[in-house]
């Protein structure tokens, strides 16, 4: 994988800037790894540099294992064959797929995440809401997820995660030199750190 092997020369390309953290915002590198290459890149970086590296998978566990979340439904807008690998990856971190939801976008567009309608997300989440898992956690790094789950912050349905959002939580923890905690999730989870630039770049895009 090129994401592993030469991140090295990629977290080099910062020369002497001030980095907390390194996050590595592509799912599919994880699921493609496997756990195993997984863990040990992430330590080859830190023994490396003295930097922690944030995978976008691993944010997911660590949000879920705050959550005590072991069922979980996922909603992926990947091909079949890279949620397959998804599945088997998730499987091999320890956790149940109690349902999974397959979004379709364009297959013609140059990435069908990019394709997919707008509420697509809410659509698929409205449809699990209340299937007794324990998370749901929405795939894709290129999906627009945070306004679907500031639009069900404290609903009564599970907790609603999406490959972003423990991306971003995780990242800020980590630059802060602080472990996963589950009052921060919890926070980050009620939309009141990030709602508001959330709102205002919705309203600058739309000018």
């Amino acid at each position: 994988m090129d994401y592993a092997e030469g991140i090295e020369t990629h977290i080099g390309q910062f020369a002497n800037a001030p980095i907390g953290a390194i996050a590595l915002a592509v799912t599919g590198a994880s699921y493609l790894l496997g756990r195993e290459a997984e863990d040990a890149l992430v330590e080859r970086v830190f023994k490396a540099r003295g930097l922690p590296l944030v995978t976008t998978a691993l944010a997911v566990c660590d949000a879920l294992t705050l959550l005590a979340a072991r069922n979980i439904t996922l909603i992926s807008p990947y091909p079949e064959t890279l949620t397959a690998k998804s599945v088997h990856y998730w499987t091999s971190r320890g956790f149940h797929i109690a349902e999974l939801v397959q979004l379709s976008g364009d297959s013609d567009s140059f990435h069908p995440i990019y394709a997919l309608p707008s509420d697509a997300a809410s659509t698929a989440l409205e449809s699990v809401k209340d299937n007794g898992s324990d998370a749901i956690v929405m795939l894709g790094t290129g999906m627009p997820t945070l306004a679907p789950i500031a639009a069900r912050a404290g609903w009564n349905g599970p907790p609603v995660l999406s490959s972003l959002f423990c991306l971003a939580w995780r990242s800020v923890a980590a630059a802060a030199g602080n472990q996963p905690d589950r009052g921060d999730l919890d926070l980050w989870l009620s939309a009141a750190p990030w709602k508001d630039a959330l709102s205002k770049a919705r309203r600058d895009q739309s000018l």
